[in-house]
């Protein structure tokens, strides 16, 4: 829908290799760092779809147009726009 959860960062953040637990607690969908990293070792925390399976910063590949969609599970998404 159209109502996701939406933040905004710029891509240089992206290049510096900006924390993608640090997003997913900016967006909602995680309370704490320790949350984030026990939903990794799930495979339940996903980029674009796709399982992540450590933590890691983001990448420019992951930006899809000018966003990353971010996941946990089936049911709690979000939109990073990058600018």
């Amino acid at each position: 829908g159209g109502d996701l959860p939406t933040i905004q960062i710029q891509s240089n953040e992206v290049n510096a290799g900006i924390s993608i637990i640090e997003q997913f607690i900016a967006a909602g969908l995680c309370a704490s760092k320790g949350e984030a990293r026990r939903h990794i070792k799930a495979g339940a925390l996903k980029i674009n779809d796709e399982a992540i399976h450590e933590e890691r910063n983001f990448m420019a590949n992951d930006i899809r147009g000018d966003v990353i969609k971010i996941s946990i599970g089936k049911k709690k998404h979000a939109i990073i726009r990058v600018s």
